[in-house]
């Protein structure tokens, strides 16, 4: 369809150019008849000139229906049309020159004729040039007048735009506390600079600081979750009619525990929307999950997981398996890869507890912990933190299981050996511990895990909307 809309293009293109070529041929035409009637030597062929001009009003009528794609323009007819011409510009012109030698005239007179006819030429070429300079005065006015109408539009465009970032930069800042309610920020902005296109300035106090690029302090997971929040905003904003919301991976440079509070603000504040959501974190897949149960919304989502991609036939998909799901799966079927998978899981539930109850771990500047840092903080963190005897006492004792049975688990994980002479039975072992650790720091009754509330000196249940919510004292 592109390609015959250009060729039509083309064809109308090159009919108008053909027209406006025998138009002028026509009009020329008609000064001849006018001019003959002054020498009559020349009646004769007025005859002929009237029968050309007629036939070029019937082929005017072929060139439009050609232009209109109607049918092709009679290509014979121009050619006979030419040849025709031209034999009738040769002989009138032989005859124009035996009856100006026939005049005799001298040669000073056939130079005044000759000045004569360049004063023709010039002011034919006076009379194009005259039309030009009017054409572009014209050009130039409508060219004033799109270049005024394109100010004005893009300054009227960026008003708008502007307004509409005055609206949302109150829901901006909101999400934005939200994932990060102990950062020292506010007075986030957005603004469309006037001498710039296709650009935003975003601003934000920062430590005190006014009107700083979030760059200058904000991290790249500082920076990503701000943009989420952005696009959260607009949402917000303008998606009133489509209740659709796609998240593709948007947590891939947020830690953990801002993580979770994307969890809480999508649960939170877009609970009527119907959110899409993929990511290849395996971790926060749980832990979206988890919030869904706290609040009771995992009924309203369906979780499922691509187990391969192929070209032809796309995705691969399944029903999404809870981590332990997968675990017992495999213990059941007595595959000692559960212990690969029981050593990942180990090393995220510690790394829960230490985030949920702000123990102090080793400083890495990777940032990336093994057990041997996560073990000893989390058990020394519980020991100080929980004064309740009875949750301190469960916890301690599932910490002892643990790592009685850890051994299995490097074992199993660090292509040891020993991993043949291990039995399922020990694998299962270890697999259990690690899963009784993390249940001891659950509220029992809704499942979501226990966090510091260290303004309140308490270890409560982090899931608001819990009806029965657990709670100890803490130090």
């Amino acid at each position: 369809m592109r390609a015959l809309s250009e060729s039509a293009s083309q064809i109308r293109t090159e009919c108008a150019r053909i027209k406006q070529s025998i138009g002028e041929v026509s009009r020329d035409l008609k000064e001849i008849i006018q001019k003959n009637k002054e020498f009559p030597e020349l009646s004769d062929k007025n005859e002929a000139v009237v029968e050309m001009i007629d036939t070029i009003g019937k082929f005017m009528g072929d060139i439009d229906s050609a232009g209109g794609i109607e049918k092709k323009i009679p290509e014979d007819s121009l050619k006979g049309l030419l040849v025709e011409a031209k034999d009738f510009v040769q002989s009138s012109s032989k005859k124009c020159d035996s009856l100006f030698e026939a005049e005799k005239i001298t040669e000073a007179e056939k130079e005044v004729l000759r000045i004569v006819g360049l004063i023709g030429q010039v002011k034919s070429i006076v009379e194009e040039i005259s039309k030009t300079e009017a054409e572009k005065k014209l050009i130039e006015e409508r060219l004033r007048v799109a270049r005024y109408v394109y100010s004005e539009f893009t300054l009227i465009k960026k008003k708008k735009v502007q307004d509409v970032f005055n609206v949302i930069q109150g829901d901006i800042e909101k999400y934005y506390t939200m994932l990060h309610p102990d950062d020292a920020h506010r007075n986030i902005e957005l603004r469309l600079p006037t001498s710039k296109r296709a650009s935003v300035d975003l601003r934000i106090e920062s430590f005190g600081r006014k009107d700083e690029d979030p760059r200058a302090y904000g991290s790249e997971g500082h920076l990503d979750s701000l943009g989420l929040c952005i696009f959260l905003a607009l949402v917000r904003r303008f998606n009133n009619d489509c209740s659709l919301v796609v998240l593709d991976d948007v947590v891939t440079t947020v830690d953990i525990g801002h993580r979770e509070n994307i969890c809480k603000l999508l649960i939170d504040e877009f609970g009527d929307k119907q959110l899409i959501i993929t990511t290849h974190e395996g971790l926060w897949y749980e832990q979206l999950r988890s919030h869904h149960r706290a609040a009771k919304v995992e009924g309203n989502f369906n979780y499922i997981t691509a187990i391969k991609w192929e070209v032809g036939s796309g995705p691969t998909i399944r029903p999404y398996k809870q981590r332990w799901e997968r675990i017992m799966e495999k213990l059941d079927g007595g595959d000692k890869g559960a212990g690969n998978e029981g050593r990942t899981y180990m090393e995220w539930v510690l790394e829960s507890i230490c985030n949920s109850l702000e123990a102090q771990v080793p400083f890495r500047i990777t940032r990336q912990y093994d057990v041997g840092d996560l073990m000893p903080s989390a058990k020394k963190r519980v020991g100080s933190l929980i004064k309740d005897e009875e949750l301190k006492e469960k916890a301690l004792k599932a910490f002892e299981v643990l790592e009685a049975t850890t051994i299995y688990g490097n074992i199993i994980s660090h292509n040891n050996p020993m991993a043949e002479e291990l039995s399922i039975d020990e694998v299962k072992k270890f697999c259990e511990a690690v899963h009784k650790l993390y249940c001891t720091f659950l509220c029992p009754n809704c499942g979501q895990i226990l966090r510091l509330y260290r303004d309140l000196g308490i270890v409560r249940c982090s899931n608001k909307n819990c009806d029965k919510p657990f709670e100890v004292k803490a130090s």
